[in-house]
């Protein structure tokens, strides 16, 4: 069963009722609607989580099934890559195709 967390630090917003409720058992969270979201409560440790994480302004729109604007995507770095390992030719130096 997923519970709903209402002020996530990072992620989805959501864990394991398992997680949610040993949270609550440490203090570090509050029931908001039992069983189904929780709350954390302000601490040094989650306070630390939350400052590292970076929070665009909301503007109101799903921002994860928008594409990335050029600026964007001109800034992501490019990463050599090389065919795996596992891949093998299909055709051998006679022309004979390996099975």
């Amino acid at each position: 069963m997923s519970v709903r967390i209402h002020n996530a630090a990072h992620g989805d917003g959501f864990t394991s009722f398992s997680s949610a409720q040993r949270y609550v058992d440490q203090g570090r969270a509050r029931w908001v609607e039992p069983r189904r979201a929780i709350e954390f409560l302000d601490s040094a440790l989650d306070a630390k989580v939350r400052a590292t994480q970076p929070r665009p302004a909301w503007n109101g729109r799903d921002r994860r099934w928008v594409p990335a604007t050029l600026e964007e995507q001109e800034a992501i770095p490019l990463i050599p890559t090389a065919p795996p390992v596992h891949q093998r030719p299909s055709f051998g130096r006679r022309g004979h195709r390996y099975r």
